[in-house]
């Protein structure tokens, strides 16, 4: 949907809201997933080594740049 120029600003600010609401559940479903991989087997353990790996590494460069 469209917002008008003039609502834009609470539109962005809801949608943040919203955002920082649900990292702390997605954080929580990600690292169940990690253990349940790692639980799993080689292969998905080798899978969710490379997915923690890069999401560590996203997470460093957005502070690195951030600082």
């Amino acid at each position: 949907m469209r917002v008008e120029t003039q609502f834009q600003r609470y539109s962005l600010e809801f949608v943040g809201r919203v955002a920082y609401a649900t990292y702390p559940a997605a954080v929580i479903l990600a690292g169940v997933g990690a253990a349940w991989a790692w639980r799993s087997g080689r292969v998905l353990r080798v899978v969710s080594v490379v997915l923690l790996a890069l999401a560590m590494a996203a997470g460093l460069r957005e502070w690195v740049q951030w600082r």
